[in-house]
């Protein structure tokens, strides 16, 4: 991934970059604008992941096996945490929009709220379900969801924007096996 930040601000010339990940692809987005790349990147958006969760590593049970498995890889991830939360034991870089899209119904995660951070970090937590409770779209299913699409849209400034109420995000029903269970209309 650094690589590919590298070689995208090379072509366009851009200073910085914006990164979308979902799930683990989501925590590498936010691990490398933590600490390999926060003066080149712009926003994060995160789905399939609790920002509050950033910079703890594997679940217990990961780590165990992995201990197990793995006493380098084991190694490696205490070292990279360690990296990751930096001096101050914040796991977002400074200067970095943060924007992290959750689901109540993510299966993987569970319901999420926002973490504490210090004044000088720029994350926010959109919920799905905040003004649509009919997307219950879960760790999967929330990468076809209207709502999950415009909200990323947004955050990158290719939608409605920040506060807009020009173009709000669709609500459509979704579940978290099937996906989208209505007609999607145009935004």
């Amino acid at each position: 991934l650094v690589a590919e930040i590298d070689r995208v601000r090379a072509l366009t010339g851009a200073a910085r970059v914006d990164l979308v990940g979902h799930s683990q692809g989501a925590v590498a987005a936010a691990y490398v604008a933590a600490v390999e790349r926060p003066d080149a990147v712009r926003t994060v958006v995160t789905l399939g992941v609790d920002p509050a969760r950033f910079g703890e590593g594997p679940p217990e049970f990961v780590a165990a096996a992995l201990g197990v498995l793995s006493a380098e890889t084991s190694r490696r991830d205490v070292e990279a945490n360690l990296a990751w939360r930096g001096a101050d034991g914040i796991p977002y870089a400074r200067g970095v929009r943060h924007v992290a899209i959750v689901s109540d119904a993510d299966e993987m995660t569970g319901p999420v709220s926002a973490p504490e951070v210090p004044a000088d970090v720029r994350l926010e937590v959109l919920r799905l379900q905040d003004g649509c409770e009919a997307d219950r779209s879960g760790h999967l299913t929330v990468l076809a969801s209207p709502r999950a699409v415009d909200l990323v849209a947004d955050a990158l400034g290719g939608g409605a924007g920040a506060g807009s109420s020009a173009r709000p995000p669709r609500c459509v029903p979704a579940d978290g096996l099937v996906g989208v269970l209505a007609p999607v209309p145009p935004r």
